[in-house]
């Protein structure tokens, strides 16, 4: 082969080569915060690909549509490209602000973090570019004037609002609230929405307003078509993480009456939802929630009687002897699937946990209660509840972290030997570790003092 050949050989890889690298789409490694400086720099929005190394829509995604030329090309000029492994520490936040739950997850980003689009799973080439276009000309409208039109100088119409809110379905935007507040206020004002315009209703849940009426007009089974209970399943979809992610809001921001009212408005969902079933889960849900709100932020005046409501529904009926059976049976289901072996070997801890989850369970919150009934009250009907509880969880398992739990109540009570006493029998219990050890050796000191 002549040198010629040899060379316009290579020059031929080589410039595929860079044809190849050029096709990609350029996802640039930077952070978050440069990422949001860069978008609104250069007018372009965010397109985050969060995906998983074990993920095989996301490698299926990073070898062909990913490596498209014209989407190469087209993502590259019009959009900021991230990638979030959703399991590396440098993303593990991120993708937990915004919710990820499924992978691939694609979202469209404006430069103030909000989210215009989202989209879950394996997207080819036509429907990357199909949903990148929608975005692009969403992104680029003037809202201006679109918001006059819907005014109609002062009257709006409903057919020419609930076109407009289909349009931007999925799509999340300052105007799109003032949009959806035209619309809402005809639907207040005749107290109902259709089946048809139902999903218009839970794709704008800004407030407690909009989620209570959410949930007043979930349409009844009878009324809905059944192509359009694929629609209503995911419309129960977005109820529910609204009221998942108010309770988040709530408790992180100390919100009661945001708590109780999303409680208010759960119970409401699953009552609907669950009409002809007897189990509410949203009972049991809330009053976990509530209790760990209550704790966290010390509202003693409302812990004290969801504690003991929670008591009597949760453990109560669950007797020692009960819990122990079902113990023993999923410790003999676990053996026979593991052929003899035992599921946990080392700390005697860990082979508790494993072995009696059930007496655990109720122990560890009977223990929960009365530690904050040592925190929170001085009144002494309350703290002998406490120690009546304190008992019962020692039935169930004897654990050292109630054993400390109890001698707070003691201590409280002006028993200050019986107290210690159960100090050290914690201290000698065989499911002890460090941290309930640090913790019983710290009070034992704070009442010797004294």
């Amino acid at each position: 082969m002549s040198n010629y050949i040899k060379i316009l050989i290579g020059l031929i890889v080589f410039s595929t080569d860079i044809y190849s690298v050029n096709a990609q789409i350029n996802f640039v490694n930077i952070k978050w915060e440069e990422a949001l400086k860069l978008s609104e720099s250069e007018s372009k929005p965010i397109f985050v690909d969060v995906y998983t190394k074990w993920c095989g829509p996301c490698r299926k995604m990073d070898a062909t549509t990913f490596q498209d030329s014209a989407v190469g090309d087209y993502m590259n000029n019009n959009f900021i490209n991230m990638k979030w492994d959703a399991e590396n520490y440098k993303y593990i936040a991120l993708a937990r602000q915004y919710g990820v739950t499924g992978y691939p997850t694609l979202m469209y980003i404006d430069h103030t973090g909000n989210v215009m689009k989202r989209r879950t799973g394996m997207h080819d080439k036509d429907r990357l570019m199909e949903l990148s276009n929608s975005v692009l000309k969403f992104a680029n409208a003037d809202y201006s004037i679109l918001l006059e039109q819907l005014y109609n100088n002062g009257n709006p119409k409903q057919e020419k609002l609930v076109e407009t809110m289909r349009k931007f379905e999925g799509f999340q935007f300052p105007q799109k609230k003032e949009m959806y507040a035209l619309l809402f206020d005809i639907y207040q004002s005749i107290d109902s929405v259709t089946v048809d315009e139902y999903s218009i209703v839970t794709d704008n849940l800004y407030d407690l307003l909009h989620l209570r009426f959410a949930v007043e007009h979930y349409p009844d089974a009878t009324e809905v078509k059944a192509g359009d209970r694929r629609s209503l399943m995911r419309d129960r979809s977005k109820i529910k993480s609204k009221i998942d992610y108010n309770f988040a809001n709530a408790l992180k921001y100390n919100d009661r009456s945001l708590m109780e009212e999303t409680a208010e408005i759960n119970m409401s969902f699953d009552s609907k939802i669950n009409r002809n079933n007897r189990v509410q889960n949203a009972a049991y849900e809330n009053r976990n929630k509530l209790l760990e709100f209550y704790s966290k932020h010390r509202y003693a005046d409302a812990y004290a009687p969801l504690a003991a409501e929670m008591i009597m529904r949760e453990v109560i009926p669950y007797n020692p002897t009960m819990t122990n059976k079902r113990d023993a049976m999923r410790k003999g289901m676990q053996e026979k699937v593991l052929d003899g072996a035992s599921g946990m070997t080392n700390h005697p801890r860990a082979r508790l946990i494993d072995e009696r989850k059930y007496s655990f369970k109720m122990a560890y919150k009977l223990q929960i209660v009365v530690d904050n009934y040592a925190e929170f009250y001085d009144d002494t009907v309350l703290l002998e509840q406490a120690l009546e509880w304190s008992e019962l969880s020692t039935t169930y398992v004897d654990l050292p972290e109630n054993r400390l739990s109890r001698a707070k109540v003691l201590y409280k009570l002006g028993y200050k030997e019986e107290a210690e006493m159960h100090l050290r029998k914690g201290l000698d219990s065989m499911y002890i570790n460090d941290k309930i050890k640090n913790q019983i050796t710290k009070f034992r000191k704070q009442i010797s003092a004294k």
